[in-house]
């Protein structure tokens, strides 16, 4: 389900964003960098229809977004915060609850898959979300997203409390959320390693919008990287060592595992 804003426009006491067009389509990944986080929280607030523009147009697969379909509009997208805040005292009644907001009935099977799908056991069903490690209610947040199946998903810096295996367990998830159930899938995060190994596109947020469809052209422009306080992934340091030392192109991988391979190929070659 494609995602479409045109010259959309945020002002508070002055212009925070200015004519901003994004065209955002099923079976991708699309990430969104910026270096002034004001500026994206709103962008990221008004895509996730949480947050009305001053003036523009949104569009849900080709419909525009108005007072009488918003809410059956925004029932397509579901949005992950950077932030936690749960309610309820357990995490079953706190599904139900939101479960509320979809006009949405949750049977039991439905939410017991979602809890396996991002690896929470079932026995927390009964357990205070507030009482989760910050690690685990990142999870349970994700789980009360996609508990409702929607055909947008908006994460907000989705590995920040992450662990290494949870971080790649939600790699894994994604790219199944992309490919086999073709989800428009939209984040927001400065993980250089997220970047590297989920994007399809890249948009740059500064004035306006700029669009990479390459993360390893966007990962080579130093000027770009070190204006958005980002660092160069470890594999592409070490591809660019390789070639500029010893002129061997062993091209970019996106994981250490691959580039591993790639490395005894050419040791053995």
């Amino acid at each position: 389900m494609e995602l479409k804003i045109e010259n959309i426009t945020y002002k508070e006491s002055k212009i925070i964003l200015n004519k901003i067009n994004l065209d955002l389509k099923s079976d991708k990944i699309s990430f969104l960098v910026s270096s002034n986080y004001k500026k994206l929280k709103n962008l990221l607030n008004i895509i996730s229809i949480n947050q009305q523009p001053t003036s523009g147009s949104i569009f849900i697969n080709g419909e525009k977004l108005t007072k009488n379909n918003i809410k059956e509009l925004k029932q397509n997208i579901g949005f992950c915060p950077n932030k936690n805040h749960f309610i309820k005292d357990t995490i079953k009644e706190e599904i139900e609850y939101i479960s509320k907001k979809y006009k949405d009935s949750i049977k039991e099977k439905r939410i017991i898959n979602t809890l396996k799908m991002v690896n929470l056991p079932i026995s927390y069903l009964d357990k205070d979300p507030n009482k989760l490690s910050s690690g685990e209610k990142q999870k349970l947040s994700l789980a009360l997203v996609l508990v409702h199946n929607p055909k947008i998903i908006i994460l907000e810096n989705p590995t920040q409390n992450l662990d290494s295996t949870a971080k790649n367990h939600l790699i894994k998830l994604l790219k199944l959320m992309k490919l086999r159930y073709n989800k428009n899938i939209i984040i927001v995060s400065k993980d250089e390693e997220l970047i590297l190994q989920l994007a399809d596109e890249i948009y740059i947020l500064e004035n306006d919008i700029s669009k990479y469809n390459d993360k390893y052209e966007f990962f080579q422009n130093k000027e770009i990287i070190k204006r958005l306080h980002l660092n160069t992934p470890k594999t592409i340091e070490f591809s660019n060592l390789v070639k500029n030392k010893y002129n061997i192109n062993i091209g970019f991988r996106d994981n250490i595992n691959d580039l591993i391979k790639d490395i005894y190929r050419f040791v053995n070659y």
